[in-house]
């Protein structure tokens, strides 16, 4: 397996091919909002240079991705990659999503990020991040006028 940092627009119509998959997957570990991506606004954060994915990859094909929005934290001095996204494909779930998750903290922290953050519906996602070192920080409260 080959993990690679990526321009989120260089890769942007993979990540659109497995979108579907990836919310089908997601809605069986907790109810999402109907997917709606802003790909051209991805895109122009790409562009900007502060949003990155970093993908896996077998055999040349992308197997999973993590996509980040790198920002300076209004509150701090950090420089805060937040994640937007984070998809294995079932077949190659477990040590991939383990090596993608330290391969992407490893490429952000060369990059200069401080901290790495992720917002969670699901208790499978956040047994997975507890196990890997990350511990909760801020609880996230919404409402719809």
């Amino acid at each position: 397996m080959n993990y690679k940092m990526h321009r989120f627009h260089d890769v942007s119509h993979v990540i659109k091919s497995m979108t579907g998959q990836h919310y089908s997957d997601a809605n069986e570990l907790a109810k999402h909002k109907d997917l709606c991506v802003d790909w051209d606004y991805y895109d122009l954060l790409s562009k900007e240079g502060i949003c990155f994915v970093v993908t896996a990859e077998k055999d040349s094909d992308i197997v999973g991705y993590a996509v980040f929005c790198i920002s300076n934290d209004a509150h701090s001095a950090d420089i805060v990659a937040e994640n937007s996204a984070l998809y294995v494909t079932k077949e190659h779930r477990g040590r991939t999503s383990v090596d993608l998750l330290k391969n992407a903290e490893k490429f952000l922290h060369e990059m200069g990020v401080d901290e790495v953050a992720f917002s969670i519906k699901s208790d499978a996602v956040a047994r997975f991040l507890r196990s890997n070192g990350y511990k909760k920080e801020y609880t996230i409260w919404s409402k719809k006028p």
